[in-house]
């Protein structure tokens, strides 16, 4: 029986300008502006706001090993997510860099001691999504490939477990733009991920492609011209289920 739910308006909060991206961190909302700024209210006192400044957290590419460092110039986080299973938040930089934010090992979780892991070799990133079951980190790039990044549990260091991609064996001809969704099933076991110019595939948490959209003709319309692939801007899978939803632009009949 599905219990009966009214919402309604608590309150208005007033986002910073320049907003990029917004996510839920345990009992906080996190908030991405374009000055770099990461701005966190409070869901219990929306008016109380702390702001951290993504210039001021070191990066480095373990958190043991390595000497941390600031960002040289102000970057702006285009994406955060948050997972609590990693105890931190993927940011996606505006320059294509990508990195796990954590709280130091010896502090609690808070806004005041934060340590930047970067994931290495990544420079041209798009999106990203949390697998939560394995501790994956999958992102997408402009390449047209989305890279999975493994959690060292000694070191704290992001490891590239696989990659995943369209062989050309399979998919001879097929070229792919950025990737602008990769969604991972509730359970963790598949991933979604959809490209700029057009095309849906799914693959397995190790990087076998399940299907994909863009191995079939499309054939032509009334008018002798040939269809293209559909768009994808958004999509989700159920919460029960392998159920995917799908905004689409340009379904051919």
């Amino acid at each position: 029986m599905v219990p009966a739910l009214r919402l309604s308006l608590k309150n208005v909060l007033q986002m910073p300008k320049g907003m990029l991206s917004l996510c839920c961190v345990r009992d906080e909302l996190l908030v991405t502006s374009e000055d770099g700024l990461l701005h966190f209210f409070s869901w219990e006192n929306s008016e109380t706001e702390r702001i951290l400044s993504i210039m001021d957290i070191p990066f480095a590419m373990d958190l043991q090993q390595s000497r941390g460092q600031s960002l040289g110039e102000a970057r702006a986080v285009k994406e955060a997510l948050f997972s609590p299973y990693l105890d931190g938040f993927v940011v996606l930089l505006s320059d294509g860099r990508a990195a796990l934010v954590a709280p130091t090992i010896q502090e609690k979780f808070n806004t005041q001691n934060y340590q930047g892991i970067w994931a290495p070799g990544l420079t041209n990133s798009t999106t990203a999504a949390i697998n939560n079951k394995y501790r994956l980190l999958a992102f997408g790039t402009l390449d047209g490939e989305c890279l999975v990044f493994g959690v060292d549990d000694v070191t704290g260091a992001l490891v590239l477990s696989h990659k995943m991609f369209l062989d050309k064996k399979h998919y001879p001809g097929v070229k792919v733009g950025p990737i602008s969704n990769v969604v991972w099933t509730p359970d963790g076991c598949a991933l979604a991920m959809t490209w700029e110019s057009g095309g849906l595939s799914v693959f397995s948490v190790f990087g076998s492609c399940l299907m994909c959209t863009l191995g079939g003709d499309y054939g032509v319309t009334s008018d002798g011209i040939r269809k293209e692939a559909s768009l994808f801007p958004s999509l989700c899978w159920g919460t029960e289920g392998y159920q995917l939803w799908l905004l689409g632009i340009g379904f051919n009949s």
